[in-house]
């Protein structure tokens, strides 16, 4: 991490400060609970990057490498293209119209 903890927290508690002494001026304090959003989402950002992003198991990990075919169609019907007639078109593109 970047900045320490603690250096955080006092950021955190100073900006609680200020949102409290300006409670009768709803467009400061609102920017100073936005701060302290923006100081707690940066603390658990920090966390969440410093642990492996993804777990996958090495069977997860081989297919996603391309070692080992992977049979969908029978998982999620066929996928084959159905042969529709596009009457004009003169192709399979998207863009044939």
């Amino acid at each position: 991490m970047g900045v320490s903890y603690d250096t955080i927290f006092q950021k955190m508690f100073q900006e609680l400060k200020q949102a409290q002494q300006t409670i009768h001026q709803q467009d400061k304090m609102k920017m100073h609970i936005r701060h302290l959003q923006l100081l707690g989402d940066l603390l658990v950002t920090d966390e969440l990057s410093e642990r492996d992003p993804v777990h996958r198991s090495p069977d997860e990990r081989r297919v996603m490498m391309g070692h080992e075919e992977v049979n969908q169609s029978s998982e999620h019907g066929s996928n084959q293209h159905t042969g529709v007639d596009h009457g004009d078109a003169n192709g399979e593109s998207i863009f044939d119209f």
